[in-house]
């Protein structure tokens, strides 16, 4: 299996960041590159877009403008470089994003943490990791992060 490129999704979560860290260690061996996406997937209230339209700027690129320099900060927060990594912000509901950005990317493995939901929350919320690992065409690798984090 020859790999290239990682697919490393994030929340912007302690968790998610655990992902990332590994998805990196991967990399290294592979000598491949990592994308690190994030998914926007609140919606701004009609009012807040048609106010920020009438004054000629284009909400949905300067929210993602504003989730990239967040997504830089955080990964900085958490002692990683973002300069090391393709970062990307999408749209949209979070498993179906990572999967179709997976395959516009042409990524040969996906690399994310599970939030270790249990119970009636993991019934009601579900598992993007879950939904990631059903419906991705690539392998899907996750990592449980309480035991990366107990590592750094």
């Amino acid at each position: 299996m020859k790999v290239r490129t990682i697919l490393a999704p994030t929340d912007l979560s302690a968790q998610s960041m655990a992902g990332i860290r590994v998805a990196q260690n991967v990399a290294r061996k592979f000598r491949a590159s990592v994308v690190v996406l994030t998914v926007d997937d609140r919606d701004l209230p009609a009012g807040a877009i048609s106010a920020l339209e009438i004054h000629g700027r284009n909400p949905d690129r300067e929210r993602i403008r504003e989730m990239l320099k967040f997504l830089r900060r955080t990964l900085r927060d958490y002692g990683l470089d973002p300069s090391k990594f393709l970062l990307v912000v999408r749209k949209g509901s979070p498993a179906r994003a990572i999967v179709d950005a997976a395959v516009e990317r042409g990524v040969e493995m996906i690399v994310m943490s599970t939030h270790g939901r249990t119970g009636l929350s993991h019934v009601l919320v579900g598992s993007v990791a879950e939904q990631v690992v059903r419906l991705a065409r690539c392998p899907v690798l996750t990592v449980k992060p309480s035991e990366i984090l107990a590592d750094t």
